[in-house]
Protein backbone atom coordinates (compact mmCIF):
# COMPACT_ATOMS: atom_id res chain seq x y z
CA UNK A 1 0.00 0.00 0.00
CA UNK A 2 1.36 3.41 -0.99
CA UNK A 3 1.00 6.64 0.99
CA UNK A 4 2.69 10.02 1.32
CA UNK A 5 5.20 10.60 4.09
CA UNK A 6 5.63 13.56 6.40
CA UNK A 7 9.24 14.54 7.02
CA UNK A 8 10.29 15.66 10.51
CA UNK A 9 13.09 18.20 10.65
CA UNK A 10 14.68 19.11 13.93
CA UNK A 11 17.89 18.88 15.85
CA UNK A 12 18.64 18.87 19.52
CA UNK A 13 21.78 18.28 21.49
CA UNK A 14 22.45 16.64 24.81
CA UNK A 15 25.22 14.60 26.41
CA UNK A 16 24.56 11.98 23.73
CA UNK A 17 24.90 14.33 20.77
CA UNK A 18 22.25 14.82 18.10
CA UNK A 19 18.92 13.05 18.11
CA UNK A 20 17.93 11.01 15.08
CA UNK A 21 14.54 11.47 13.48
CA UNK A 22 11.84 9.82 15.59
CA UNK A 23 9.87 6.95 14.18
CA UNK A 24 6.45 8.40 13.41
CA UNK A 25 2.94 6.95 13.31
CA UNK A 26 1.96 5.64 9.89
CA UNK A 27 -1.03 3.41 9.27
CA UNK A 28 -3.04 3.09 6.04
CA UNK A 29 -6.15 2.11 8.00
CA UNK A 30 -5.86 4.50 10.95
CA UNK A 31 -4.43 7.94 10.09
CA UNK A 32 -4.36 9.20 13.69
CA UNK A 33 -2.86 7.44 16.68
CA UNK A 34 -5.71 6.73 19.13
CA UNK A 35 -5.47 7.60 22.81
CA UNK A 36 -5.52 4.78 25.36
CA UNK A 37 -8.18 4.11 27.94
CA UNK A 38 -7.14 3.92 31.58
CA UNK A 39 -6.58 0.18 32.20
CA UNK A 40 -9.07 -1.37 34.60
CA UNK A 41 -7.74 -4.17 36.80
CA UNK A 42 -9.96 -4.51 39.85
CA UNK A 43 -10.17 -6.59 43.01
CA UNK A 44 -7.96 -7.37 45.98
CA UNK A 45 -4.41 -8.33 45.21
CA UNK A 46 -4.28 -12.13 44.97
CA UNK A 47 -1.13 -13.83 43.69
CA UNK A 48 -0.05 -17.29 44.80
CA UNK A 49 3.34 -18.94 44.41
CA UNK A 50 3.39 -22.30 42.67
CA UNK A 51 5.18 -24.81 44.95
CA UNK A 52 8.66 -25.54 43.67
CA UNK A 53 9.85 -29.05 42.88
CA UNK A 54 12.12 -29.88 45.85
CA UNK A 55 14.36 -31.99 43.60
CA UNK A 56 14.64 -29.67 40.61
CA UNK A 57 16.77 -26.89 42.06
CA UNK A 58 19.27 -24.80 40.18
CA UNK A 59 22.90 -25.75 40.67
CA UNK A 60 24.96 -22.74 41.72
CA UNK A 61 22.10 -20.39 40.76
CA UNK A 62 23.47 -16.91 40.13
CA UNK A 63 20.21 -14.98 39.95
CA UNK A 64 16.47 -15.27 40.40
CA UNK A 65 13.79 -14.78 37.76
CA UNK A 66 10.08 -14.50 38.54
CA UNK A 67 7.52 -15.87 36.12
CA UNK A 68 4.06 -14.36 36.74
CA UNK A 69 1.20 -16.12 34.94
CA UNK A 70 -2.41 -15.01 34.59
CA UNK A 71 -4.35 -17.47 36.75
CA UNK A 72 -7.05 -18.12 34.14
CA UNK A 73 -4.34 -19.22 31.69
CA UNK A 74 -2.13 -21.23 34.02
CA UNK A 75 -3.85 -24.64 33.98
CA UNK A 76 -3.72 -24.94 30.19
CA UNK A 77 -0.02 -23.99 29.93
CA UNK A 78 1.34 -25.47 33.18
CA UNK A 79 3.50 -28.08 31.44
CA UNK A 80 5.17 -25.41 29.34
CA UNK A 81 5.72 -23.25 32.42
CA UNK A 82 7.38 -26.18 34.19
CA UNK A 83 9.68 -26.68 31.20
CA UNK A 84 10.51 -22.98 31.14
CA UNK A 85 11.40 -23.16 34.82
CA UNK A 86 13.69 -26.13 34.18
CA UNK A 87 15.32 -24.33 31.26
CA UNK A 88 15.97 -21.26 33.41
CA UNK A 89 17.51 -23.44 36.11
CA UNK A 90 19.72 -25.16 33.53
CA UNK A 91 20.90 -21.68 32.52
CA UNK A 92 21.97 -20.93 36.09
CA UNK A 93 18.91 -19.15 37.51
CA UNK A 94 16.62 -19.87 40.39
CA UNK A 95 12.95 -19.36 39.63
CA UNK A 96 9.75 -18.39 41.36
CA UNK A 97 6.45 -19.08 39.58
CA UNK A 98 3.30 -17.15 40.53
CA UNK A 99 -0.37 -17.32 39.57
CA UNK A 100 -1.85 -13.83 39.36
CA UNK A 101 -5.58 -13.75 40.10
CA UNK A 102 -6.44 -10.10 40.73
CA UNK A 103 -5.02 -6.72 41.68
CA UNK A 104 -3.53 -3.74 39.91
CA UNK A 105 -0.15 -2.73 38.53
CA UNK A 106 0.94 -1.00 41.74
CA UNK A 107 0.25 -4.20 43.69
CA UNK A 108 2.35 -6.25 41.30
CA UNK A 109 5.17 -3.71 41.27
CA UNK A 110 5.28 -3.65 45.07
CA UNK A 111 5.44 -7.43 45.13
CA UNK A 112 8.35 -7.50 42.70
CA UNK A 113 10.10 -4.82 44.77
CA UNK A 114 9.73 -6.96 47.89
CA UNK A 115 11.27 -9.95 46.07
CA UNK A 116 14.12 -7.73 44.85
CA UNK A 117 14.88 -6.65 48.42
CA UNK A 118 15.14 -10.24 49.66
CA UNK A 119 18.49 -11.95 50.02
CA UNK A 120 17.93 -13.88 46.77
CA UNK A 121 17.13 -10.56 45.03
CA UNK A 122 15.68 -10.50 41.51
CA UNK A 123 17.21 -10.21 38.05
CA UNK A 124 14.02 -9.98 36.03
CA UNK A 125 10.41 -11.01 35.57
CA UNK A 126 8.45 -12.58 32.72
CA UNK A 127 4.76 -11.60 32.69
CA UNK A 128 2.56 -14.14 30.90
CA UNK A 129 -1.05 -13.39 30.04
CA UNK A 130 -3.27 -10.33 30.28
CA UNK A 131 -1.60 -8.81 33.34
CA UNK A 132 -1.92 -5.22 34.60
CA UNK A 133 -0.09 -2.35 32.96
CA UNK A 134 0.00 1.41 33.46
CA UNK A 135 -0.44 4.22 30.96
CA UNK A 136 1.99 7.14 31.09
CA UNK A 137 1.20 10.52 29.49
CA UNK A 138 3.38 13.49 28.59
CA UNK A 139 3.86 16.50 26.39
CA UNK A 140 6.79 16.20 24.01
CA UNK A 141 8.44 18.32 21.38
CA UNK A 142 10.07 16.88 18.28
CA UNK A 143 11.13 20.20 16.84
CA UNK A 144 7.78 21.93 16.38
CA UNK A 145 4.79 22.39 18.70
CA UNK A 146 4.23 20.42 21.88
CA UNK A 147 2.43 17.14 21.33
CA UNK A 148 0.45 15.02 23.78
CA UNK A 149 1.01 11.27 23.84
CA UNK A 150 -0.05 8.44 26.15
CA UNK A 151 1.34 4.92 26.07
CA UNK A 152 1.71 1.63 27.95
CA UNK A 153 4.78 1.86 30.18
CA UNK A 154 6.64 -1.19 31.52
CA UNK A 155 9.59 0.86 32.76
CA UNK A 156 7.20 1.34 35.71
CA UNK A 157 7.82 -2.31 36.67
CA UNK A 158 11.56 -2.21 36.05
CA UNK A 159 12.14 0.72 38.40
CA UNK A 160 11.56 -0.53 41.94
CA UNK A 161 12.55 2.44 44.10
CA UNK A 162 11.45 5.56 42.19
CA UNK A 163 8.18 7.42 42.71
CA UNK A 164 5.46 7.34 40.04
CA UNK A 165 2.45 9.65 40.36
CA UNK A 166 -0.59 10.99 38.57
CA UNK A 167 -0.44 14.74 39.22
CA UNK A 168 -2.30 16.30 36.29
CA UNK A 169 -5.90 15.86 35.17
CA UNK A 170 -6.13 19.06 33.13
CA UNK A 171 -6.88 18.21 29.47
CA UNK A 172 -5.32 16.76 27.50
CA UNK A 173 -4.05 14.95 30.60
CA UNK A 174 -6.40 12.37 32.08
CA UNK A 175 -6.93 11.20 35.64
CA UNK A 176 -5.69 7.67 36.16
CA UNK A 177 -2.67 7.98 33.84
CA UNK A 178 0.78 8.48 35.34
CA UNK A 179 2.60 11.66 34.37
CA UNK A 180 5.48 12.05 36.83
CA UNK A 181 8.50 9.87 37.66
CA UNK A 182 10.90 11.16 40.31
CA UNK A 183 13.71 9.78 42.44
CA UNK A 184 16.26 7.22 41.34
CA UNK A 185 15.63 6.62 37.63
CA UNK A 186 17.91 3.64 37.22
CA UNK A 187 15.99 0.45 36.58
CA UNK A 188 16.75 -2.41 38.94
CA UNK A 189 15.34 -5.34 36.94
CA UNK A 190 14.21 -6.18 33.43
CA UNK A 191 10.60 -7.13 32.70
CA UNK A 192 9.32 -8.79 29.54
CA UNK A 193 5.79 -9.70 28.44
CA UNK A 194 4.11 -12.64 26.79
CA UNK A 195 0.65 -11.23 26.08
CA UNK A 196 -1.39 -12.96 23.39
CA UNK A 197 -5.07 -12.58 24.30
CA UNK A 198 -5.39 -9.73 21.75
CA UNK A 199 -3.53 -11.59 18.98
CA UNK A 200 -6.60 -13.24 17.47
CA UNK A 201 -4.74 -13.66 14.17
CA UNK A 202 -2.69 -16.42 15.84
CA UNK A 203 -5.29 -18.50 17.67
CA UNK A 204 -6.48 -19.06 21.23
CA UNK A 205 -4.25 -17.77 24.06
CA UNK A 206 -3.37 -21.21 25.44
CA UNK A 207 -2.44 -22.53 21.98
CA UNK A 208 -0.28 -19.51 21.23
CA UNK A 209 1.56 -19.51 24.58
CA UNK A 210 2.15 -23.28 24.45
CA UNK A 211 3.54 -22.97 20.92
CA UNK A 212 5.82 -20.14 22.05
CA UNK A 213 7.11 -22.08 25.07
CA UNK A 214 7.78 -25.09 22.83
CA UNK A 215 9.92 -23.12 20.39
CA UNK A 216 11.60 -21.31 23.30
CA UNK A 217 12.71 -24.69 24.66
CA UNK A 218 13.78 -25.86 21.21
CA UNK A 219 16.03 -22.81 20.85
CA UNK A 220 17.53 -23.32 24.30
CA UNK A 221 18.50 -26.94 23.63
CA UNK A 222 19.61 -26.12 20.07
CA UNK A 223 16.95 -28.15 18.32
CA UNK A 224 16.20 -24.95 16.41
CA UNK A 225 19.16 -24.34 14.15
CA UNK A 226 19.61 -20.63 13.55
CA UNK A 227 21.88 -18.85 11.13
CA UNK A 228 24.46 -16.89 13.06
CA UNK A 229 24.14 -13.59 11.26
CA UNK A 230 22.22 -10.33 11.60
CA UNK A 231 20.59 -7.69 9.40
CA UNK A 232 20.62 -3.92 9.92
CA UNK A 233 17.89 -2.43 7.69
CA UNK A 234 17.47 1.34 8.05
CA UNK A 235 15.02 3.26 5.88
CA UNK A 236 16.04 6.54 4.25
CA UNK A 237 15.40 8.75 7.30
CA UNK A 238 18.01 6.79 9.29
CA UNK A 239 20.50 5.92 6.57
CA UNK A 240 23.13 7.99 8.40
CA UNK A 241 22.91 5.58 11.34
CA UNK A 242 23.62 2.55 9.16
CA UNK A 243 27.39 2.23 9.69
CA UNK A 244 27.20 2.75 13.46
CA UNK A 245 24.27 0.33 13.76
CA UNK A 246 26.18 -2.29 11.81
CA UNK A 247 29.29 -1.81 13.94
CA UNK A 248 27.28 -2.16 17.16
CA UNK A 249 25.49 -5.32 16.05
CA UNK A 250 28.74 -6.69 14.63
CA UNK A 251 30.12 -6.97 18.18
CA UNK A 252 27.57 -9.75 18.69
CA UNK A 253 27.63 -11.22 15.18
CA UNK A 254 31.25 -10.66 14.12
CA UNK A 255 31.69 -10.10 10.40
CA UNK A 256 28.22 -11.51 9.66
CA UNK A 257 26.07 -8.36 10.00
CA UNK A 258 24.56 -7.29 6.69
CA UNK A 259 23.74 -3.58 6.29
CA UNK A 260 21.14 -2.22 3.87
CA UNK A 261 20.52 1.51 4.22
CA UNK A 262 20.95 3.26 0.90
CA UNK A 263 18.27 5.55 -0.49
CA UNK A 264 15.92 3.46 -2.64
CA UNK A 265 17.68 0.28 -1.49
CA UNK A 266 15.40 -0.09 1.50
CA UNK A 267 11.97 -0.76 0.04
CA UNK A 268 9.05 -2.87 1.16
CA UNK A 269 9.51 -5.22 -1.78
CA UNK A 270 13.21 -5.67 -1.06
CA UNK A 271 12.57 -6.32 2.63
CA UNK A 272 9.77 -8.78 1.85
CA UNK A 273 11.29 -10.61 -1.10
CA UNK A 274 15.04 -10.55 -0.45
CA UNK A 275 15.66 -10.05 3.28
CA UNK A 276 13.02 -11.88 5.32
CA UNK A 277 13.40 -15.10 3.30
CA UNK A 278 17.03 -15.22 4.37
CA UNK A 279 17.97 -16.71 7.71
CA UNK A 280 19.02 -13.90 10.04
CA UNK A 281 19.05 -14.66 13.75
CA UNK A 282 18.58 -10.94 14.51
CA UNK A 283 16.90 -8.26 12.42
CA UNK A 284 17.13 -4.57 13.31
CA UNK A 285 14.99 -2.19 11.28
CA UNK A 286 14.29 1.54 11.52
CA UNK A 287 11.15 2.74 9.76
CA UNK A 288 7.92 4.63 10.29
CA UNK A 289 4.88 2.58 11.19
CA UNK A 290 2.28 1.65 13.79
CA UNK A 291 1.11 -1.46 15.67
CA UNK A 292 -0.32 -2.73 12.38
CA UNK A 293 3.05 -2.85 10.63
CA UNK A 294 5.80 -0.69 9.18
CA UNK A 295 6.95 0.50 5.79
CA UNK A 296 9.64 2.02 3.64
CA UNK A 297 10.04 5.06 1.42
CA UNK A 298 10.25 4.01 -2.21
CA UNK A 299 11.53 5.81 -5.34
CA UNK A 300 11.08 9.28 -3.87
CA UNK A 301 10.20 10.78 -0.46
CA UNK A 302 6.49 11.00 -1.29
CA UNK A 303 5.98 7.26 -1.81
CA UNK A 304 5.67 5.04 1.24
CA UNK A 305 4.81 1.33 1.00
CA UNK A 306 3.41 -0.45 4.02
CA UNK A 307 4.46 -3.92 5.22
CA UNK A 308 1.58 -5.43 7.18
CA UNK A 309 2.44 -7.10 10.48
CA UNK A 310 0.59 -10.27 9.44
CA UNK A 311 3.41 -10.95 6.95
CA UNK A 312 5.54 -12.07 9.90
CA UNK A 313 3.02 -14.87 10.37
CA UNK A 314 2.42 -15.90 6.78
CA UNK A 315 6.04 -15.71 5.63
CA UNK A 316 7.58 -17.64 8.53
CA UNK A 317 10.93 -15.80 8.58
CA UNK A 318 13.67 -17.86 10.21
CA UNK A 319 14.61 -15.08 12.62
CA UNK A 320 14.52 -15.15 16.38
CA UNK A 321 15.18 -11.59 17.55
CA UNK A 322 13.80 -8.26 16.31
CA UNK A 323 14.73 -4.68 17.10
CA UNK A 324 11.73 -2.64 15.92
CA UNK A 325 12.54 1.07 15.76
CA UNK A 326 8.95 1.61 14.65
CA UNK A 327 6.41 4.03 16.12
CA UNK A 328 4.21 2.03 18.52
CA UNK A 329 5.35 -1.21 16.89
CA UNK A 330 5.67 -2.89 20.29
CA UNK A 331 2.39 -1.57 21.72
CA UNK A 332 1.12 -4.77 23.31
CA UNK A 333 -2.18 -3.08 24.19
CA UNK A 334 -3.09 -3.00 20.47
CA UNK A 335 -4.76 -5.94 18.74
CA UNK A 336 -2.53 -8.00 16.42
CA UNK A 337 0.42 -5.70 17.06
CA UNK A 338 3.65 -5.94 15.10
CA UNK A 339 5.96 -7.18 17.87
CA UNK A 340 3.38 -9.65 19.14
CA UNK A 341 2.77 -11.25 15.74
CA UNK A 342 6.49 -11.41 14.93
CA UNK A 343 7.38 -13.05 18.25
CA UNK A 344 4.38 -15.24 19.05
CA UNK A 345 3.69 -16.61 15.60
CA UNK A 346 2.99 -20.30 16.16
CA UNK A 347 5.47 -21.33 13.48
CA UNK A 348 9.22 -21.62 14.04
CA UNK A 349 9.79 -17.89 13.97
CA UNK A 350 10.34 -15.27 16.64
CA UNK A 351 11.43 -15.37 20.29
CA UNK A 352 11.94 -11.76 21.41
CA UNK A 353 11.39 -8.21 20.17
CA UNK A 354 12.24 -4.88 21.71
CA UNK A 355 10.69 -1.62 20.66
CA UNK A 356 8.43 1.17 21.81
CA UNK A 357 4.75 1.53 22.66
CA UNK A 358 4.94 5.16 21.46
CA UNK A 359 6.77 7.47 19.11
CA UNK A 360 10.51 6.91 19.45
CA UNK A 361 12.60 3.78 19.81
CA UNK A 362 16.00 2.44 20.82
CA UNK A 363 19.11 4.26 19.66
CA UNK A 364 22.54 5.04 21.12
CA UNK A 365 22.54 1.30 21.67
CA UNK A 366 26.25 0.46 21.65
CA UNK A 367 25.94 -0.46 25.32
CA UNK A 368 23.07 -2.84 24.53
CA UNK A 369 25.00 -4.83 21.95
CA UNK A 370 28.20 -4.57 23.97
CA UNK A 371 26.42 -6.24 26.88
CA UNK A 372 25.10 -8.98 24.59
CA UNK A 373 28.62 -9.54 23.27
CA UNK A 374 29.70 -9.95 26.90
CA UNK A 375 27.16 -12.79 27.20
CA UNK A 376 24.54 -10.91 29.15
CA UNK A 377 20.93 -11.84 28.42
CA UNK A 378 18.72 -9.56 26.35
CA UNK A 379 17.03 -8.42 29.55
CA UNK A 380 20.34 -7.62 31.24
CA UNK A 381 21.52 -5.82 28.11
CA UNK A 382 18.31 -3.77 28.07
CA UNK A 383 18.87 -2.77 31.69
CA UNK A 384 22.47 -1.77 30.91
CA UNK A 385 21.36 0.28 27.90
CA UNK A 386 18.55 2.10 29.70
CA UNK A 387 20.69 2.98 32.69
CA UNK A 388 23.44 4.24 30.40
CA UNK A 389 21.03 6.66 28.71
CA UNK A 390 18.49 7.52 31.42
CA UNK A 391 19.92 10.96 32.26
CA UNK A 392 19.46 12.33 28.76
CA UNK A 393 17.09 15.30 28.71
CA UNK A 394 14.96 13.67 26.02
CA UNK A 395 14.77 10.24 27.69
CA UNK A 396 11.03 10.53 28.57
CA UNK A 397 9.84 11.10 25.01
CA UNK A 398 12.28 8.66 23.47
CA UNK A 399 12.54 5.76 25.89
CA UNK A 400 9.78 5.61 28.52
CA UNK A 401 7.77 3.50 26.09
CA UNK A 402 10.49 0.87 25.53
CA UNK A 403 9.36 -2.70 26.20
CA UNK A 404 10.54 -6.28 25.81
CA UNK A 405 8.12 -8.69 24.11
CA UNK A 406 8.81 -12.38 24.73
CA UNK A 407 11.32 -14.05 27.05
CA UNK A 408 14.14 -11.59 27.80
CA UNK A 409 16.21 -14.13 29.73
CA UNK A 410 17.38 -15.51 26.38
CA UNK A 411 20.82 -14.97 24.87
CA UNK A 412 22.06 -14.87 21.29
CA UNK A 413 23.32 -18.26 20.13
CA UNK A 414 26.16 -19.37 22.41
CA UNK A 415 28.64 -19.63 19.57
CA UNK A 416 28.09 -15.94 18.88
CA UNK A 417 30.71 -13.63 20.40
CA UNK A 418 32.61 -16.39 22.25
CA UNK A 419 34.51 -15.47 25.39
CA UNK A 420 38.26 -15.61 25.84
CA UNK A 421 37.64 -17.55 29.06
CA UNK A 422 37.28 -20.64 26.87
CA UNK A 423 41.07 -20.69 27.27
CA UNK A 424 42.46 -21.72 30.64
CA UNK A 425 45.99 -22.08 31.93
CA UNK A 426 47.33 -23.48 35.18
CA UNK A 427 50.52 -24.32 37.03
CA UNK A 428 50.30 -27.80 38.53
CA UNK A 429 50.91 -27.77 42.29
CA UNK A 430 50.77 -31.58 42.49
CA UNK A 431 50.59 -34.32 39.89
CA UNK A 432 47.13 -33.27 38.74
CA UNK A 433 45.19 -30.22 37.54
CA UNK A 434 41.51 -29.90 38.36
CA UNK A 435 39.40 -28.10 35.76
CA UNK A 436 35.99 -26.94 36.96
CA UNK A 437 33.88 -24.65 34.79
CA UNK A 438 30.37 -24.03 36.13
CA UNK A 439 29.33 -20.87 34.29
CA UNK A 440 26.39 -21.91 32.04
CA UNK A 441 26.97 -18.85 29.84
CA UNK A 442 30.43 -20.20 29.04
CA UNK A 443 29.38 -23.60 27.81
CA UNK A 444 25.68 -23.19 27.18
CA UNK A 445 23.10 -25.83 28.02
CA UNK A 446 24.00 -28.80 30.23
CA UNK A 447 23.45 -31.09 27.23
CA UNK A 448 26.18 -29.41 25.17
CA UNK A 449 29.24 -31.52 24.43
CA UNK A 450 32.59 -30.25 25.67
CA UNK A 451 35.97 -31.09 24.16
CA UNK A 452 39.20 -30.05 25.92
CA UNK A 453 42.57 -30.02 24.19
CA UNK A 454 45.81 -29.62 26.12
CA UNK A 455 49.14 -28.04 25.29
CA UNK A 456 52.35 -27.57 27.28
CA UNK A 457 53.76 -24.53 25.46
CA UNK A 458 50.75 -22.67 24.08
CA UNK A 459 46.99 -22.87 23.71
CA UNK A 460 45.80 -25.37 21.09
CA UNK A 461 44.53 -23.24 18.22
CA UNK A 462 42.38 -25.87 16.51
CA UNK A 463 41.07 -29.40 16.94
CA UNK A 464 44.26 -30.83 15.43
CA UNK A 465 46.59 -29.08 17.89
CA UNK A 466 47.69 -30.47 21.20
CA UNK A 467 46.23 -33.48 22.94
CA UNK A 468 42.52 -34.25 23.36
CA UNK A 469 42.06 -34.99 27.05
CA UNK A 470 38.28 -34.84 27.48
CA UNK A 471 35.07 -35.29 25.46
CA UNK A 472 31.73 -35.31 27.25
CA UNK A 473 29.01 -33.26 28.95
CA UNK A 474 30.51 -32.82 32.43
CA UNK A 475 31.63 -29.44 33.74
CA UNK A 476 34.43 -30.99 35.81
CA UNK A 477 37.61 -32.80 34.73
CA UNK A 478 40.76 -33.96 36.55
CA UNK A 479 43.90 -33.91 34.42
CA UNK A 480 46.16 -36.48 36.05
CA UNK A 481 49.77 -37.69 35.69
CA UNK A 482 51.30 -34.27 35.21
CA UNK A 483 54.51 -32.95 36.77
CA UNK A 484 54.27 -30.67 39.79
CA UNK A 485 55.37 -27.16 38.87
CA UNK A 486 54.67 -27.58 35.15
CA UNK A 487 52.52 -25.15 33.17
CA UNK A 488 49.54 -26.31 31.13
CA UNK A 489 47.32 -24.66 28.53
CA UNK A 490 43.75 -25.75 27.81
CA UNK A 491 41.27 -24.77 25.12
CA UNK A 492 37.61 -25.69 25.54
CA UNK A 493 35.43 -26.34 22.48
CA UNK A 494 31.63 -26.54 22.64
CA UNK A 495 29.21 -28.41 20.39
CA UNK A 496 25.42 -28.51 20.37
CA UNK A 497 25.27 -31.92 18.65
CA UNK A 498 28.79 -33.38 18.65
CA UNK A 499 29.40 -32.64 14.97
CA UNK A 500 30.52 -29.01 14.92
CA UNK A 501 32.63 -27.49 17.70
CA UNK A 502 32.89 -23.77 18.30
CA UNK A 503 36.00 -22.23 19.81
CA UNK A 504 37.27 -18.77 20.77
CA UNK A 505 38.81 -16.46 18.18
Amino acid sequence: MVASVAIWIGTAFDGLGQQPMPSRWWSPSQPERPHLEVPSYEGLFVMDEVPADPVAVAAAASSRICVVVEDALYASISSGISQLSEDLKAAGHSTAIYRFTSGNAQNLRSYLAARYNEAASLEGAILIGNLPYVVYELLQNWGGADEYEDFACDIFYMDLNGTWRDTNATPPFVQGKLDTWTGDKAIEIWVSRIRVDNLGRLGSPDQVVNAYLTKNHAYRVRNWKSSVKALSYNDDDWANLGPSDRDAIDTVYPETTAMVNGTNETTMADYRDHRLPQSFELISTRSHGSPGGHGYIQHNPSQYVFFDATNYVSMTPNSQFYSFFVCSGADYSAANNLAGLAVFSTNRSGLLAWGSTKTGGMWNDDSFYGALAGRESFGQAFRTWFNTNRQAGWAPQWWYGMVLIGDASLHPSPHVAPLHTFRLNAVALTNQVVLNWTDPLLCGMSTNIIQIRHGTATYPANLADGESIYLGTNRFFMHSNVTAGSTHYYTIWVSHDGSTFFAPP
